[in-house]
């Protein structure tokens, strides 16, 4: 068996992919609640920020 977290990571960026990010953050939500470590941490963050990006849910402001 893998690494859960990954997989759900990886669960995650195929659902983006897919533009089914209410899905996406829900998943990433879940992972962060499981973090064990500050670098994975901030991957996800990252990663949910793509998120919010691409669904119009984060707005620059320029």
């Amino acid at each position: 068996m893998g690494n859960p977290i990954q997989e759900e990571l990886s669960e995650a960026k195929t659902l983006i992919e897919e533009g089914r990010y209410n899905e996406s953050l829900r998943v990433l939500e879940r992972i962060l609640e499981k973090l064990p470590d500050t670098i994975t941490v901030l991957n996800v963050l990252n990663l949910k920020s793509e998120i919010c990006w691409r669904s119009g849910k984060l707005d620059v402001g320029l």
